[in-house]
C-alpha cells in the first residue's frame, strides 16, 4: 500500500507519456533493477495500462513488452465501456474536454482516467463518490496547469491520485546504484 496525498493506492492506471518517459531516461539495459520492479508490478497488476495506452505505444519493444507481461494490460470488458461513457458525459457536461475536438487523433487521457475510476468501482450516478476502499491513482507525466484541462486536472476534479513517474520514485524510496561491471572501465 501507497500513501498518497493521504491516500492509499493499491494500483496505477499508466498514461502513455509515462512508458514513453521511461524507455527514453531509463533504458532496459542499463537499469536492469527498475525494470524488474516494473515487471513485478505489471506482474501483480498494480500498474495497469488500458487498451488506448497499447495502441499509443506502438514500438516492437512495447508491444513485446505487454505480450510478456499480460497482467499489465486491463480487460476492456462492460465495466470498462461503461465507465468510459460516463466519464465522456460528465467531462461534457462540465465543459472538461480532455481531447481537442479539432483532430481526429483519439488521446488515451480519458480512458486512463476512467480505468482508475473503475478499479475504485466510483458511484456511476455521480463519479467523484467512491463505493469501495480499493484506491487507484494515475501515474502521468503531464503537469497541472490552470489554464488547461489536462489528466492531473481532472483527478484533482475526481479525488483521483495523481502523480509524475518521478514524484512515485520518491514516495517509494526507489534509488539506483551505479554498478560497473567491465574490465574496460576505467577511472579518470
Amino acid at each position: 500500500m501507497v500513501t498518497v496525498n493521504s491516500h492509499r493506492c493499491d494500483n496505477w492506471s499508466i498514461d502513455t507519456n509515462v512508458l514513453i518517459t521511461l524507455r527514453h531516461q531509463f533504458p532496459q539495459d542499463l537499469y536492469e533493477s527498475f525494470w524488474e520492479q516494473m515487471e513485478e508490478f505489471a506482474n501483480q497488476g498494480h500498474w495497469l495500462v488500458c487498451d488506448t495506452v497499447i495502441r499509443e505505444c506502438r514500438d516492437a519493444e512495447w508491444q513485446s513488452w505487454f505480450t510478456a507481461h499480460p497482467g499489465i494490460i486491463a480487460a476492456v470488458d462492460n465495466d470498462y465501456l461503461t465507465y468510459s461513457g460516463l466519464l465522456a458525459t460528465e467531462l461534457d457536461n462540465n465543459s472538461m474536454p480532455l481531447i481537442d475536438p479539432s483532430t481526429t487523433r483519439h488521446g488515451a487521457d480519458p480512458f486512463v482516467i476512467a480505468l482508475a475510476l473503475m478499479i475504485e468501482r466510483r458511484d456511476p450516478a455521480d463519479l467523484r463518490k467512491t463505493t469501495t476502499s480499493t484506491r487507484c491513482g494515475v501515474l502521468s507525466q503531464e503537469i497541472r496547469k490552470p489554464s488547461k484541462m489536462n489528466i492531473p486536472s481532472v483527478c484533482d476534479w475526481y479525488g483521483i491520485p495523481c502523480m509524475t513517474i518521478y514524484e512515485y520514485m520518491r514516495q517509494h524510496g526507489w534509488k539506483f546504484s551505479l554498478v560497473i561491471s567491465s574490465d574496460d572501465a576505467t577511472t579518470r
